[in-house]
């Protein structure tokens, strides 16, 4: 029946998106162009992915702060947090480990080797451009550890400048709880061929209290005071045009401050940490048709805690490919990554590790019929090299109705801690069917994906030998993703939902499944936005099923549904002033059991652009 309700309401909220309005496509906002899927350029309604795209325009209509809060429940991601602003976030996509889920940010991937958490949650959106979502195995494109999905964040770059004229903007905002909010960003051209960039923000909050006592039945009495957060992040960007090519150099830091509670070293935690990050990125001509790219990343992050601990991981890539236009309908992408990472206290003895890929990619579209090849060969220092890949076809019936269906296969490679308690654990081995509908018409899209994915060696601690990691036998998931988008005369219209039967290994019996920790049956997103005049204004509802919280225990966390808003009123051509309002109907749950998450509260602001 809970089934039967879901499906009734989807429905309805469906139909209403699709007569809701009508107007001309703004193809570049419904259906832009990604590389995410594949790794070479497609428009959003050919891939074979069901991938979401946020620009800037969406970032600010969502009016929240940090990533978890503007992607909760959107795109197949659902999301565990510990606290507010700054506490601990897990990203799970299509039902997956949130270990098992890729974040880059500027194409650095980000993942410290001791929470395998990518620490997502101290990218302050006020600098970030676009976003790209994309759920399910993507180990033939982006390597090991992407079989849940990837998130590709981009942050604003030189080269928006139309003149020679410096472009200015600068947004203050201040709210509850002491919120205080400043970002800037200068972007110039110098010369005819050089463009530089500068921005950064500064965000701080007295917050709220992490933890409710009650049910962590802890002991220290600072888990009862709200627990503070601080965030500094700069941005550099600098874009170079040569003769033949375009070269691009992009360095990130932020500094985050947080309070936490619930912990076993001390009163009062709080951990500092720290990332650093620099991408540097030539693209040029081989020839006629033949572009080649030559990146060099580097990235470092720097835990710290008030009892004494820290944890150091860097990561180092160099890659080269080379795009081929083979006709007017078909390219070939080939390439090669050497990619390294260390950790520092090791752990086990296990000080770093390294990875050399060599890979493909080829897209078709000849008439109706359209194909996608991924292949990928990755070696460790550790393990044998496996070989991965995706292979996919798509046809379109009419250009507005098309099908597609793609097999992949991926794996993800035990981490430090999971080595150290066992040195014989193995990879896991990823599989994945998924098979999709897309209509495209005028000022709508809609997509139907199912997907079906199964990881054989999955690693689990077992709590029968001293929560020993170990490999048990299956893990598995299925099911349906609707997403809908109607764009038209200044209206927007979505709608994202997910039916699902996440399945782990019982943490107290992992010869048996259950359903996994903190991801529901069902979730799914509701947005509404316009624009008239001077004003524009935007709302949106997130909800989720019921799910457990732990695989080691019955604990379940409640079904929820929160809505946030914003309104935007602008003052003349160069200066908006913006009213946020999150959880506004102060709606008390948990994405996390003893953990509090954002009550009602509000903000207000300015934005000057000249």
């Amino acid at each position: 029946m809970k089934i039967c309700y879901h499906v009734f309401w989807s429905i309805l909220l469906i139909l209403f998106g699709l007569i809701f309005t009508k107007g001309n496509l703004q193809a570049t906002q419904l259906d832009p162009i990604t590389v995410s899927g594949s790794g070479l350029k497609q428009r959003l309604s050919k891939t074979f992915s069901n991938i979401s795209v946020f620009d800037r325009e969406d970032i600010e209509q969502s009016g929240v702060k940090s990533l978890a809060d503007l992607l909760q429940n959107r795109s197949s991601v659902q999301v565990g947090r510990n606290g507010g602003l700054g506490g601990v976030t897990s990203f799970f996509l299509r039902g997956s480990e949130s270990r098992n889920v890729l974040v880059l940010l500027n194409g650095v991937r980000l993942r410290d080797e001791l929470t395998q958490s990518s620490l997502a949650e101290n990218i302050p959106l006020d600098l970030v451009e676009r976003i790209e979502v994309i759920p399910g195995n993507l180990s033939s494109v982006y390597g090991e550890g992407a079989i849940g999905g990837v998130i590709n964040i981009r942050t604003t770059k030189a080269g928006y400048s139309v003149d020679k004229r410096a472009n200015k903007l600068i947004r203050l905002e201040t709210g509850s709880f002491g919120t205080k909010n400043i970002s800037f960003n200068i972007d110039t051209s110098i010369d005819d061929s050089l463009t530089a960039l500068i921005s950064g923000n500064l965000l701080q909050t007295n917050g709220f209290s992490a933890t409710n006592p009650n049910q962590t039945f802890s002991s220290d009495s600072t888990d009862s005071d709200n627990d503070k957060h601080k965030n500094e992040t700069i941005n550099l960007s600098f874009s170079k045009r040569l003769k033949d090519g375009l070269a691009n150099f992009t360095y990130f830091k932020t500094d985050s401050e947080t309070f936490f509670d619930n912990s076993f070293f001390g009163n009062n935690p709080k951990q500092n940490s720290d990332q650093e990050q620099i991408n540097f990125v030539y693209n040029f001509d081989l020839a006629n048709n033949n572009n080649a790219q030559i990146s060099v990343d580097s990235s470092k992050i720097n835990l710290r805690y008030n009892y004494g601990q820290f944890f150091v991981t860097k990561e180092d890539k160099v890659a080269f490919q080379n795009d081929i236009q083979l006709d007017d309908n078909s390219n070939l992408l080939l390439g090669v990554e050497k990619r390294s990472v260390s950790r520092n206290p090791s752990s086990s003895g296990i000080k770093s590790r390294d990875f050399e890929s060599v890979f493909l990619a080829y897209v078709s579209q000849r008439g109706p019929v359209a194909l996608q090849a991924n292949l990928r060969n990755d070696n460790t220092n550790r393990f044998k090299s496996r070989v991965t890949y995706l292979m996919g076809v798509g046809y379109s019936i009419t250009p507005e109705h098309s099908f597609n269906a793609n097999h992949s296969t991926g794996f993800v490679s035990p981490n430090a801690y999971a080595l150290s308690t066992n040195s014989e654990v193995l990879p896991e081995e990823h599989d994945q069917f998924e098979a999709g509908y897309t209509f495209l018409k005028d000022s709508l899209m809609f997509r139907l994906f199912y997907f079906d994915t199964k990881t054989t060696n999955p690693i689990t601690y077992d709590p029968s030998d001293g929560y020993k990691a170990k490999n048990f036998s299956r893990l598995n998931n299925s099911g349906f993703e609707v997403s809908l988008k109607n764009i038209a005369d200044k209206k927007i219209f979505n709608v994202s939902l997910t039916f699902q039967n996440p399945q782990s290994p019982d943490g107290l019996n992992p010869s048996a499944l259950i359903q996994s920790a903190r991801r529901a049956n069902f979730f799914g997103s509701v947005g509404f936005s316009f624009k008239k005049d001077r004003y524009a204004f935007s709302i949106r509802g997130t909800g989720s099923s019921a799910r457990k919280d732990s695989d080691y225990s019955s604990q379940s966390l409640p079904k929820y549904f929160v809505v946030n808003s914003s309104v935007k009123y602008k003052l003349n051509k160069a200066v908006n002033v913006f009213v946020t309002m999150q959880n506004l109907t102060n709606k008390k749950y948990q994405l996390a059991y003893g953990y509090n998450t954002i009550p009602q509260q509000f903000s207000i602001g300015v934005n000057a652009n000249y």
